[in-house]
């Protein structure tokens, strides 16, 4: 695995011949913090939630739809804005749920989920060259 050969090509440099503790402070920290980040956000992506709370999404809407239906039913006539606003909120709000449980795939783009990712990187590539 790639984080175990950087945490071997770490350990060797840091050991070299004269190893000083601010060395140590400056490199280990960041790269411990960083496999931190990758497991973390790892365990976000992989986790959703289970197929049941779908189900009952899915159910949600049928009675839901089920009941404007009667309401409307007892109405003379029906009005069309009601009628496609009412399955437009529902589509929609179900896409939404869905978009964000899925945040690289949708429309809706959580694009700051990588952001911490991005900073450590930039306090790495920061470090003197005769630190490293």
């Amino acid at each position: 695995m790639i984080q175990g050969e950087i945490w071997a090509t770490l350990i060797d440099a840091v050991r070299g011949d004269k190893p000083s503790p601010p060395q140590q402070v400056a490199i280990l920290p960041p790269a411990n913090e960083m496999f931190d980040l990758t497991t973390t956000r790892l365990m976000a992506a992989r986790q959703h939630p289970p197929i049941a709370v779908f189900l009952f999404l899915g159910v949600l809407v049928l009675v839901s739809s089920l009941l404007a239906g009667f309401g409307m039913a007892k109405a003379g006539s029906q009005s069309p804005i009601h009628l496609f606003g009412f399955a437009a909120i529902m589509a929609l709000s179900i896409y939404l749920i869905l978009d964000i449980e899925y945040p690289r795939l949708g429309l809706v783009r959580i694009d700051t989920f990588d952001q911490p990712l991005i900073e450590l990187r930039k306090g790495m590539d920061s470090i003197p060259e005769n630190a490293r």
